[in-house]
């Protein structure tokens, strides 16, 4: 049973996300699911989503360049991490990734999925703790 709340949302009517505010995200348990925004450039701003989140779909940024490395790693929890369809995501933030991530999951990523491929990626020495799906590389 999904627990909607929707100060979790993450999207605005004026495409200005200074706070979680219209439609388009949901928290399950300790999940945030169906994350999506067409105007972000960078996600996730700092304190916006809970520590405790155990898992974080980052779906259909249209825009989404760079993801806030610093904000990630407050996840401390964070076990499972999405990211689909984010066409001009170029690739995974400098700082380290959440030690507690356990499943990375990157599709529809053309930009992101070639620095990702498994020992010759760019950004593989980040991701190699964990278990990952990453286009047509597993």
């Amino acid at each position: 049973m999904y627990n909607i709340i929707q100060d979790y949302n993450l999207s605005t009517s004026g495409g200005v996300k200074s706070s979680l505010h219209s439609a388009g995200t949901e928290i399950c348990g300790d999940s945030l699911l169906s994350c999506y925004d067409s105007l972000v450039v960078s996600f996730p701003e700092e304190g916006l989503l809970p520590t405790t989140l155990t898992s974080l779909y980052i779906v259909e940024f249209e825009y989404l360049k760079s993801l806030n490395g610093w904000s990630l790693q407050q996840l401390t929890s964070l076990e499972r991490l999405s990211i689909l369809h984010c066409g001009k995501l170029l690739c995974l933030p400098n700082k380290r990734l959440p030690s507690s991530l356990r499943y990375l999951y990157i599709h529809y990523c053309p930009l992101l999925e070639r620095r990702c491929q498994i020992e010759n990626g760019q950004d593989w020495h980040k991701i190699a703790h964990t278990y990952i799906s990453c286009g047509n590389y597993k």
